[in-house]
């Protein structure tokens, strides 16, 4: 029946990954089992290189087991051939095994000093970082009680699911929105440095020029820029995955409207601040910067708004009436402010760690999605 089915494709999804993914990883394969055969097919390197013909041996193996669990299933179906995988090598049914696997390959791969080994290295490595980090965005459990819910798997994959356990359910659109955070910003961090990746290329350009090509050089130049291309690839990945639906968010309106509300709200000179380690702008050092994420119309705040005065005054008036205090929700601007034994103390000088998405039904703490 239909639960049923959405239940098969669920756990199809938590074994395989999306389908953009599972193409990118194989054509990794494609790459890594190519870039192995050349050795291999030159039997003069095993004596000669013995131990680099073995390698590229067993790159060319495992690049080709990447392709045909990669390839899609109905035309590997009648052969078994993706089922005898799973069964005798049970770690990569898993996506943080898969990760794994992928990161492996990567490393064998950058054990030769060429420069197309490097390339494939760090291709294959952002792709097992993706797998595990799908991994982390499979259901979690929780206390909602739901005869029937809308099940979100990763960024935005939705299967309508019984519920027969009244102590699980899964991620929300809330939830969702609030990882899709963690990319935009990190996005942006990137963007700022983006100048001085330039300026660094521009260097190492130069002295290949007056010095010629050397492999050291190459390498730790493509290891700066390496966390770009990882970034590219996420959202490329990122972007793929947004399946719309009546009523829910694509993955791509969830990053258009984080990425709307980061650049609105926030300055460079900010984030610069940050990225130093000085925190915000006109803040304490122990201030989070707070980024805004869902809805347009959310409650949105900024660090300079909770750089209030305490009604009570300062200094041994403030400590009697604030003290160290305890956690409490202030509805009025959607955050938790500490309190002592006085309730005329509203706000404090500066945001702590909990956070209140109330029209997402969420708490996240700033540390979690922010750093």
């Amino acid at each position: 029946d239909r639960t049923t089915a959405a239940a098969e494709a669920l756990q199809t999804y938590i074994h395989t990954g999306p389908d953009s993914l599972r193409i990118l990883a194989f054509l990794g394969g494609i790459a890594i089992t190519s870039a192995g055969a050349l050795t291999v097919l030159s039997v003069s390197e095993a004596f000669h290189h013995p131990v680099m013909y073995l390698l590229n041996a067993y790159q060319t193996l495992f690049g080709l087991v990447t392709c045909l669990l990669e390839a899609d299933p109905k035309y590997l179906n009648k052969f078994g051939i993706q089922e005898k995988i799973r069964e005798y090598f049970q770690l990569i049914t898993e996506l943080w095994g898969r990760g794994l696997f992928y990161l492996f390959q990567a490393s064998i791969a950058l054990m030769h000093f060429t420069l197309l080994h490097v390339i494939i290295g760090l291709y294959m490595a952002a792709i097992g970082l993706l797998t595990i980090s799908l991994h982390f965005t499979r259901p979690v459990a929780s206390t909602t009680e739901r005869s029937e819910a809308v099940v979100t798997v990763g960024f935005d994959v939705h299967f309508p699911i019984a519920m027969t356990d009244s102590r699980r359910r899964y991620k929300s659109d809330a939830e969702v929105i609030a990882e899709s955070g963690v990319l935009v910003r990190f996005v942006y961090h990137l963007y700022l440095q983006l100048p001085a990746l330039l300026a660094f290329i521009r260097g190492h350009l130069a002295c290949w020029a007056e010095r010629g090509f050397t492999f050291r050089r190459t390498a730790i130049t493509l290891g700066v820029i390496g966390r770009y291309i990882m970034a590219l690839v996420m959202i490329g990945i990122f972007n793929n995955l947004g399946r719309r639906r009546e009523g829910m968010y694509s993955a791509y309106s969830v990053f258009n409207r984080g990425g709307r509300h980061l650049l609105g709200d926030l300055r460079v000179d900010q984030l610069e601040r940050e990225l130093r380690g000085q925190g915000p702008a006109g803040a304490g050092a122990d201030t989070d910067l707070l980024v805004p994420l869902g809805d347009p119309g959310a409650t949105s705040f900024s660090s300079r708004e909770a750089n209030t005065v305490c009604p009570c005054g300062s200094g041994r008036k403030r400590k009697r009436c604030c003290g160290a205090g305890s956690g409490r929700l202030d509805k009025r601007v959607g955050r938790t402010v500490t309190t002592g034994g006085n309730e005329k103390c509203g706000e404090s000088e500066s945001i702590f760690e909990k956070v209140e998405l109330e029209r997402y039904g969420m708490r996240v703490l700033s540390e979690g999605f922010l750093d």
